[in-house]
Parts: structure tokens; sequence; C-alpha cells
């Protein structure tokens, strides 16, 4: 079964859209070794690889309410793959692209809601209620923002969702797991809130310029002041 991996950049996100989509692109290329393809949901392509699928954002969305034409009928065939700009993949993730189940989400480890849209896994056709719907609704800012209207909607329905962190290890929060200076051995894939990963620790802005870590070694967060002192006085 043929597998997309999409992505949504509007509104020059972070002032570097260009910079987030092309590294997202880069990361899945190296993290995800089975064949698929790249597409971005966008206002603006400008500096986008030239192998990037484009697609051009509904006129009836905006910001992350873009993400519900995900669902779009016809959009995508296949399997389906989504990544928020500011995830950071940083190992082999093939056992999520080969995933085959009912739909999946990412669960928030922070507020423990089951449903955040930072990473979301679908069989294309089986949900595209998820966008009709919400047309039919008049396209209505539900709750706190499109995860809140996916949550809603596929409970509205009865479908069965799957939070990933049950079924996938290392997978952590950038804030929530303190990866700024402790990243978890098994990490694989990290998701951000503030900061992004272009303000966050050294080691990610390595890593998200890079697609990802070569090594666990290359993790090498800068010693904060007092540990510099430390080294400093150790030193005379």
């Amino acid at each position: 079964m043929s597998l997309t991996i999409a992505c949504v950049a509007v509104n020059n996100y972070q002032g570097r859209q260009a910079d987030y989509v092309n590294n997202l692109r880069k990361a899945c290329q190296r993290q995800i070794t089975i064949p698929h393809t790249f597409a971005c949901i966008t206002d603006d392509a400008s500096g986008f690889a030239s192998d990037i699928r484009i697609i051009e954002k509904p006129k009836n969305a905006w910001g992350w309410w873009c993400k519900i034409y995900l669902f779009s009928p016809g959009l995508f065939t296949g399997r389906c793959l989504f990544f928020d700009l500011d995830t950071l993949l940083l190992a082999n993730l093939d056992d999520l692209a080969n995933y085959d189940g009912p739909f999946a989400c990412l669960g928030c480890a922070r507020y423990n809601r089951m449903f955040w849209s930072g990473v979301l896994a679908w069989e294309s056709g089986k949900y595209d209620f998820i966008w009709t719907e919400w047309m039919k609704a008049g396209y209505p800012l539900y709750g706190d923002g499109d995860d809140h209207w996916m949550d809603f909607i596929l409970r509205s329905r009865r479908s069965a969702v799957v939070r990933v962190q049950t079924k996938f290890t290392g997978i952590y929060s950038y804030k929530h797991h303190k990866c700024e200076k402790k990243l978890p051995e098994d990490a694989r894939l990290v998701y951000f809130t503030k900061p992004k990963p272009h303000q966050a620790a050294d080691w990610v802005q390595r890593a998200w310029a890079n697609g990802g870590l070569i090594t666990p070694e290359e993790f090498k967060p800068k010693p904060s002041f007092a540990e510099r002192l430390a080294l400093k006085g150790q030193a005379t």
C-alpha cells in the first residue's frame, strides 16, 4: 500500500517556513526508509524542495485548521502519516510508517489529553467525514483548535482511536519530558510546543537542521554557567 507523509505550512511558519518544511522532509528521508510521497498543504511553497508534492491550502481554513483538510476526499491514497513542522525525528521510524491500524494520534503528555494532532496516522478514505462534516457545520472554530474538532467528530462516530505513545516507543515531549539537557536513550521522535526547534537547545538546532542525530554521541548540550565555572576551576 502506498504511503504519504504530509505536513501543513501556512502564514510563513515561524518566519522560516521553507526551512521547516525542507528539514522535516530531510528527516523523513533519513529516518523512514519505506518509499513514500512527501506532501505539504501550504499557502506559499517558495523555497521548498522540488520533490515535495504541493497542495494549495483550502480557502475556508487558516492556521492549524488547515490540518482538517488532510481528510478531504480523494486528496491522498493508501496510508497517511502526518507530522507537525516542529517535530524532531531522531531515529528510524519505519514501524510507525508501517502502522496499519485504526486512526492514531499523539496524546498530550502534559495535560493527559487523549487527542493531540502533532502526529497522525490513518488510512485515506476512511475518515473523510472529519473534513466533510466540518464543511457542513460551516467551518466552526471548535474548542481550542483542529484537534478538538477531530476528537469530537471521531467520538461522535464512535471511531476507534489509538494513542501513538501506547503503540510505539521513543516518543517524547521536549518540554514535559525535560529533553533539553537529558535526552532519553531510546528517543526517536520529540514533539514541541515552545520553544520551537530553531530556538531550542544547541543539540536540537543541530538535529533539526540535519534530519536527526547520527549517533547518541551527537547529543552534547552546552554546559550551564555553573558547570562552566566548575570546569574552569578544575583547570586552574
